[in-house]
């Protein structure tokens, strides 16, 4: 799982992302328009990201608010 997360980082558009993120917790639409990238590419590298745990997600009302996982992080279930 190390190395698929590592793999995510090698995407400067993914990393443009979590520095983003690491400044303040943002739902997938305000980073599409902060960063200027497509809806639909933020959605996946949100959903990828999330998988290998680098994402925290909080609830705010009915949106998903997203921020950089700073702590420690466990294999995914299926490891």
């Amino acid at each position: 799982w190390e190395y698929r997360a590592l793999r995510l980082l090698g995407s400067p558009p993914r990393i443009r992302m979590l520095r983003a993120l690491g400044k303040q917790p943002m739902s997938s639409r305000e980073i599409a328009k902060a960063l200027d990238m497509h809806l639909g590419t933020v959605a996946r590298d949100i959903s990828s990201m999330q998988e290998e745990r680098l994402l925290n997600i909080e609830l705010d009302g009915t949106h998903r608010r997203y921020s950089v996982n700073t702590g420690p992080t466990e294999p995914p279930p299926d490891e």
